[in-house]
């Protein structure tokens, strides 16, 4: 099996490549640098011109992880943001479609702007920018894929916060903790924090089954980054003392996406996929490993 990520060069993809490698995929990825090693399988991809962009022949299923994903950019750059988001990404999508090869959008909890946890078939209501631009790709895939009668092979996958180290704030955190010194962590920022590992885990197997549909990852409950800090320090055994609760606006943030209620409900993913909510000790976890080298 061949399979295609548009956005190669994404902190997702380098999660998911090596996954899809280690299960014995072939994989091409895109990118944009003109500098690339064709021999790796990397293809020149720019997507608002995607009449250049030649799809391999032995593609069997492609996921969408490239476009415009910056909060800023799309504020800053309206019109170049909707160009990638909105319109070129459907149309590669309809060109595979088309072709037979199966789908998978990765898009954002951030399309839901809502009171209580909203499962897969919620109506959406983004509350921002780039939540809007996402919001409408969903739609214009959907709308393409039943045009053409293909909606059997599309997917959405929509994602919680992904963490790592490389993840702001927690470089910064993981530096503190082992200079011993405090960290400053918001109460009003909150987040259902996953994996990108459990992120590429999901994506391979919806790559690897081909299923329909729209599809939820996210981690096991809200939390601010504050109560975060303080589970993580317990967890490691560390000073609770050294973790400062700020909010955004004491500090001079002002904050894109500031809402309590992030996770998304995952009842028809577990069915189809067997998948479940991520926990936060696993997260705790992860960056335990980080710390034992410090």
């Amino acid at each position: 099996m061949s399979i295609l990520i548009i956005g190669g060069d994404s902190r997702l993809a380098q999660s998911l490549y090596p996954l899809l490698q280690e299960r014995g995929y072939q994989v091409f990825r895109t990118t944009r640098r003109s500098n690339i090693n064709k021999a790796s399988n990397w293809l020149y991809l720019h997507l608002p011109s995607i009449d250049d962009f030649h799809i391999p022949k032995q593609i069997n299923a492609a996921v969408f992880i490239g476009g415009v994903t910056s909060y800023d950019d799309c504020i800053n750059h309206p019109d170049y943001a909707y160009e990638v988001n909105c319109n070129a990404i459907p149309k590669l999508a309809k060109k595979l479609l088309e072709a037979g090869i199966y789908v998978c959008f990765v898009s954002t909890n951030t399309v839901f702007k809502c009171k209580s946890i909203p499962h897969e078939h919620y109506p959406v209501c983004p509350g921002f920018k780039y939540a809007e631009l996402k919001a409408e790709t969903e739609s214009k895939l959907q709308a393409i894929a039943e045009e053409i009668d293909q909606i059997n092979h599309l997917s959405i996958m929509r994602l919680t916060k992904n963490v790592s180290i490389d993840t702001s704030p927690f470089g910064q955190w993981i530096d503190a903790i082992r200079d011993k010194k405090h960290i400053n962590a918001f109460n009003d920022l909150y987040f259902a924090p996953i994996c990108f590992t459990d992120s590429a885990h999901a994506i391979q197997l919806l790559l690897k089954t081909h299923k329909p549909g729209i599809f939820h990852l996210s981690g096991e409950r809200d939390i601010n980054y504050y109560d975060f800090a303080i589970g993580l320090y317990q967890f490691l055994e560390l000073d609770t003392n050294l973790i400062i609760s700020v909010q955004s606006k004491n500090i001079g943030v002002q904050l894109a996406y500031n809402h309590p209620v992030t996770a998304l409900g995952m009842q028809y993913t577990h069915q189809q996929l067997g998948l479940n909510t991520i926990p936060l000790t696993r997260i705790y976890s992860y960056f335990k490993s980080y710390v034992q080298n410090l």
